[in-house]
């Protein structure tokens, strides 16, 4: 038994040369590789402290000889199902993980982005990709003198003054378009 090719269970008789099953356990709960393998304790001991003894080591289940086929089927189905269902949540909860940490970034990102932005000297709008305004900063406010909620839901075309021509504003608009930013100076209203 490998981790690098697991089985999906193990089947081990407590009485066997050389190494009994409850030690083949023990060995196999302190391999991190192996540890999470169901283990299935078959034996022909009935004593109720022998299958204790199995299921505290970390025995999935117990069966005693004779063993009727058609249980033992069953018991081994639905243990097979129950591990499936626990490898799907844990890649699910990997995958939980790793997108709660990138959301943590992007958070982080944002609160410096949003610090950086709200604190800049030079008036600066956000707009959404059809060009009405998501956000301005306080020194727009005081640069246009129009109120943060009058820019709110605008476009840029507001501030229009007619002293630039349709090609300066392409030109602009190509730069925001391909670069996704523009600095420069406009005169506005």
């Amino acid at each position: 038994i490998t981790a690098e090719s697991p089985p999906d269970l193990i089947v081990l008789d407590i009485m066997m040369p050389e190494m009994d099953g409850y030690e083949v356990c023990r060995r196999i709960r302190a391999d991190n590789g192996l540890k999470h393998i169901p283990v299935v304790f078959v034996t022909a001991l009935k004593e109720a402290e022998s299958e204790l003894t199995g299921l505290e080591l970390g025995a999935a289940d117990y069966l005693t000889k004779p063993i009727n086929v058609a249980i033992a089927r069953k018991r081994i189905s639905n243990l097979l199902e129950r591990e499936a269902l626990r490898t799907q949540v844990e890649v699910q909860r990997s995958e939980l993980e790793t997108k709660v940490a990138e959301l943590s970034r992007t958070e982080e990102a944002q609160q410096l982005a949003a610090a950086v932005f709200s604190h800049m000297r030079e008036g600066m709008l956000i707009t959404d990709p059809y060009g009405r305004i998501l956000d301005v900063n306080e020194a727009l406010v005081e640069l246009t003198g129009y109120r943060r909620e009058e820019m709110l839901g605008n476009t840029p075309r507001m501030f229009r003054s007619g002293r630039q021509n349709s090609d300066f504003y392409e030109s602009m608009w190509q730069c925001i378009t391909e670069a996704h930013y523009w600095h420069g100076e406009i005169w506005n209203r």
